[in-house]
């Protein structure tokens, strides 16, 4: 079995039985942004704080 449907079953299994399947398909969502996320960092895929903030702040400033 891989591990994305290993992970996928450990998921499933710790829910409660009062689960919906919106909080199924989010809860799988989240998990699978964040070793997204993870990967990003690992492979050195990242942004700082202060260089978002200039683009944000660049941008305001063209709209007005």
């Amino acid at each position: 079995m891989n591990a994305v449907k290993e992970e996928a079953i450990k998921t499933i299994e710790s829910l409660d039985d009062e689960t919906t399947w919106a909080d199924l398909v989010y809860t799988l969502y989240v998990k699978q942004v964040v070793a997204e996320s993870e990967e990003d960092i690992k492979a050195g895929r990242l942004v700082s704080h202060e260089d978002i903030k200039k683009e944000f702040l660049n941008d305001i400033n063209m709209d007005l």
